[in-house]
């Protein structure tokens, strides 16, 4: 009867983990749309006078830096989410510490737009690209930190991913 006792509590925490898992991808799902949404707003509207006055490329060449910025930033939060829902949907569950892990990375890279945007409004000196590169970094790191803990001892991967494919997921992350 221990036994059982045993097998239907491992069960119930398998089923949390799983439960926690489709969560935290909704969760870091919206995070990244949320991201795109608010690059789009930082994008230039140009105003009544310029509507009527300035032509299309006139009104991109005033506006090329910024534009540039936030072509850059969706680039970074697309690759980065897709590097994310690599690493989710080889998953078949998380826990409390893989799930922090995931969330500080998600701040990370709420971060580096945040980074950017300073570049945007006060422009690039060696100070801004310093802190775009260490928060780009530690997005990278943070990443690494919840896929290797995932992977010890194959605690949180699903069974259909192989230990090879797994490992190059590792690296992926970097």
């Amino acid at each position: 009867a221990d036994d059982r006792g045993e097998d239907l509590a491992d069960r119930a925490v398998r089923q949390r983990e799983e439960r926690q898992l489709r969560r935290l991808i909704v969760f870091m799902d919206v995070i990244y749309a949320v991201c795109v949404l608010r690059i789009f707003l930082v994008l230039p509207r140009p105003d009544a006078e310029q509507w009527k006055t300035l032509s299309f490329g006139d009104f991109l060449d005033e506006h090329q830096g910024v534009l540039v910025m936030a072509l850059i930033a969706v680039i970074l939060v697309i690759s980065y989410w897709v590097q994310n829902n690599a690493c989710s949907g080889n998953l078949g569950r998380t826990n409390g510490v893989h799930t922090a892990l995931s969330i500080l990375q998600v701040f990370f890279v709420l971060l580096s737009l945040y980074a950017i945007r300073v570049g945007i409004d006060f422009g690039k000196d060696a100070t801004v690209v310093a802190l775009e590169s260490l928060v780009l970094a530690l997005v990278g790191v943070a990443s690494l930190a919840g896929w290797t803990y995932a992977m010890k001892n194959r605690r949180l991967l699903s069974d259909e991913i192989t230990d090879e494919e797994a490992e190059e997921l590792r690296f992926g992350n970097l």
